[in-house]
């Protein structure tokens, strides 16, 4: 809720002071995950995991990646309408 009169509305709906088919919902579009940025990882590199310190190695290497596009996610669910 965006608005003072948008508050306004859904206290007095909830209240009883207005009817709730009175007012059209608002369209919600759904948010999947492929709607948001992928996460980098380790496992997607095409090895087959003999040497296990380069996978840490690599780990530790996406880790400030994994962090950005976490919070880049974050945005992006918490500015989803």
């Amino acid at each position: 809720m965006r608005s003072t009169d948008e508050s306004r509305g859904l206290l007095n709906r909830v209240l009883g002071r207005e009817r709730w088919d009175a007012f059209p919902s608002a369209a919600v579009v759904q948010l999947t995950a492929d709607d948001l940025p992928k996460l980098p990882s380790a496992d997607t590199e095409p090895d087959d995991y003999t040497d296990l310190l380069a996978v840490a190695g690599l780990e530790e290497q996406l880790r400030p990646q994994l962090k950005l596009v976490r919070a880049e996610r974050i945005v992006r669910v918490a500015s989803h309408r």
